[in-house]
């Protein structure tokens, strides 16, 4: 049996760990937790409508597909796919998905798919395509509903509400709009269901606003003043605060308590290079004062960070290609970092408003990204991310670690220049590593992050490291700031 040895280097995290999927299109992404109890969640992945079908899911640790669906057509929109809470009853996360083509008239489908196998609970056909998806809950013990955003050839939005374990519909809105998402904040009416966002952001200068509706029944408990051509996102942590941005007008961006319909701050137009804002939630601690509110353009390479209670900014974050998505994870207690992909790039950004740096970076393996979601593991103490990449020339999904696992150990001497190098030559059962300097302290990762081997007190010579078939980082345990990817394929 012979071995061939291909040799990437790999820098500090952000580091792409698998790619999957070669030459296909994928466009959305969901965390549907633990399928396979390995201490990793895994992850969903839907298909652009124009390019292929199905619906797969992928290991989080490995990247191999634990299951797919191959006669569900591909989604519209990014935001057509969502991990809804167990609809089944049988202890995992569910999967809603949306069809039906963009350039409508068209019958689309919404659709429940098991999380766990991938086995369909139930379809219902729509009148339009859905171009996105998401869910509020209510007591416990009771189902979630969904809410599919519906696009008709009229130009209207249809906002429909349905019963998840069945699919009835329970009720409609329409708006004529461009911001087609659907937020869910916690209860303020008092009936325990969650109320929900809905944008009316077109048709004239003095028809356009924002709405928070009762998620159960679709009445509207809170509207904002006029909003053209906007866009909003919600947050209940830690108030009820609707932040809306107005394209056109004196004011960019307004921010308002919904309890006390007072009005927070405003930011005049033309100020901040935004049409989408996101309140980043889940965090606390760091240097920002909580909650924060980002503001981009996928048009643009720039996310600004704002304080969500004073909307207080500065300076802009710059990346190197435009923006698609930041998302914020925590890093300890204290500290959290934020996430944002690129069409390009994969981000770890520290936060700050005032002279901010975009961060260490990695390379997509392939372009453009087009979502991403983050996946706890345990053998990682910050999540890994799953990115959805629209390539028809290169992986569909990867997974990028935004920390070294937990098993590799701390530099022993961060000043030390460590000089090592594998030798990519064939040999037989395992690697070639050269050291370069005497007592070498590395350590070998399989592609799951588990610990291999660990090896001290090297001699500055050609070593043989015999191992099996697979994909291994070679870690300078001395120095963090150089490792290797070694693949090891059997012939």
């Amino acid at each position: 049996m012979s071995f061939l040895i291909v040799l990437f280097i790999v820098a500090n995290p952000p580091m792409v760990v698998w790619t999957a999927q070669p030459n296909e299109s994928f466009i959305d992404v969901e965390n549907v937790g633990d399928i396979n109890n390995d201490g990793t969640d895994d992850f969903v992945a839907a298909t652009s409508l124009n390019e292929s079908n199905g619906l797969y899911c992928f290991n989080g640790l490995t990247g191999d597909t634990l299951w797919v669906v191959q006669n569900l057509p591909g989604i519209t929109l990014t935001g057509a796919l969502c991990a809804v809470p167990d609809v089944n009853q049988d202890g995992f996360f569910d999967v809603a998905l949306g069809t039906g083509w963009e350039s409508g008239p068209t019958l689309g489908s919404i659709n429940i798919i098991s999380g766990f196998d991938g086995n369909q609970i139930w379809s219902k056909q729509t009148e339009w395509p859905v171009e996105a998806i998401n869910y509020s809950t209510g007591p416990a013990g009771s189902y979630p509903i969904l809410h599919a955003t519906l696009w008709a050839n009229n130009g209207y939005t249809y906002f429909l509400a349905l019963n998840s374990d069945d699919g009835d519909s329970l009720w409609c809105n329409h708006a004529w709009t461009d911001d087609r998402k659907v937020s869910a904040i916690s209860d303020f009416s008092g009936n325990d269901w969650d109320e929900i966002s809905i944008c009316h952001d077109r048709g004239s200068a003095y028809s356009g606003f924002n709405e928070i509706v009762d998620g159960l029944t679709g009445t509207q408990l809170y509207s904002t003043g006029t909003i053209y051509f906007g866009s909003m996102d919600i947050t209940d942590t830690p108030q009820f605060t609707i932040a809306s941005r107005s394209w056109g007008g004196d004011i960019e961006i307004l921010a308002e308590d919904i309890l006390s319909e007072d009005t927070l701050y405003t930011i005049p137009y033309e100020q901040i290079d935004a049409d989408t804002l996101k309140f980043l939630t889940g965090i606390t601690g760091g240097a920002l004062p909580f909650p924060i509110l980002s503001g981009w353009s996928n048009s643009f390479n720039t996310i600004y960070l704002m304080c969500g209670l004073s909307g207080s900014y500065q300076d802009p974050i710059t990346y190197s290609s435009n923006v698609v998505l930041p998302g914020a994870f925590q890093i300890s207690g204290e500290l959290w970092n934020l996430a944002v992909l690129t069409n390009e790039e994969f981000y770890l950004t520290e936060p700050a408003i005032i002279n901010p740096e975009p961060g260490p970076s990695s390379n997509l393996p392939a372009v453009p990204g087009r979502d991403f979601c983050f996946l706890n593991s345990d053998l990682y103490p910050t999540p890994l991310a799953a990115v959805a990449i629209s390539s028809v020339t290169g992986p569909g999904v990867c997974t990028i670690a935004t920390s070294w696992p937990n098993s590799i150990e701390q530099p022993h001497n961060a000043s030390v220049t460590v000089n090592s190098s594998l030798l990519c030559n064939p040999s037989n059962g395992g690697i070639f590593l050269q050291t370069e300097q005497t007592q070498t302290n590395i350590q070998i990762l399989d592609i799951t992050g588990r610990l291999v081997e660990s090896i001290q007190g090297l001699e500055s010579r050609i070593h043989f490291l015999p191992l099996p078939s697979g994909i291994y980082h070679v870690i300078n345990i001395d120095n963090l700031t150089t490792t290797y990817r070694a693949v090891v394929l059997a012939e």
